[in-house]
């Protein structure tokens, strides 16, 4: 599989377009990020009163009012991970079978 005897020369062959979108996406979200943290959002759910909701509700009404842009976050780097996974996986087999 890995053989430490032959040399092996890397080859990195990366758009520069996709990069630049990849990196202009990642600023115009930080931006979003910063500007959700900064600007007040009020909401008349009392999120505080344990009477009222139990904690699975407390939990969903937390992650998709206050915590959204970060929940959405997390599940697009989830996404891409799951996606870079398959590819190299992909080709690992694909150069085995040659």
């Amino acid at each position: 599989f890995f053989d430490a005897s032959k040399e092996f020369k890397e080859q990195l062959k990366a758009k520069k377009s996709f990069f630049t979108l990849v990196v202009l996406s990642a600023i115009l979200l930080l931006a979003m990020l910063i500007g959700f943290k900064y600007q007040n959002i009020s909401t008349d759910l009392p999120l505080n009163d344990p009477a009222l909701f139990d904690f699975n509700k407390q939990l969903a009404l937390a992650i998709f009012s206050k915590y959204l842009l970060a929940f959405e976050f997390i599940a697009i780097l989830l996404l891409i991970a799951l996606v870079c996974a398959i590819t190299l996986t992909h080709k690992e087999l694909t150069k085995e079978k040659q």
